[in-house]
């Protein structure tokens, strides 16, 4: 999922990216912030619906192709 939003809203969606333990991947400052995040397939919807309240529908939300990412489980 790629998203752009502006440098005030950035902030609070790292937070919300933290807060669900999704990581970016490299974001892109530019005029905006263009940041990729991988979710779940099966939570997109409800994560685009979550980011566009979050954003108070300023981003942009676009889902990519779908892939295989590792993710880090934490050792207890």
């Amino acid at each position: 999922m790629h998203i752009t939003v502006d440098y005030a809203t950035y902030q609070p969606l790292t937070a919300f990216l933290a807060e669900h333990g999704w990581a970016e991947e490299e974001p892109t400052f530019l005029a905006d912030v263009t940041t990729t995040v991988y979710v779940p397939a099966a939570d997109i919807t409800a994560v685009t619906a979550q980011l566009t309240e979050l954003t108070n529908g300023r981003a942009t939300i676009v889902t990519g192709d779908q892939r295989i990412v590792e993710v880090p489980v934490p050792v207890r």
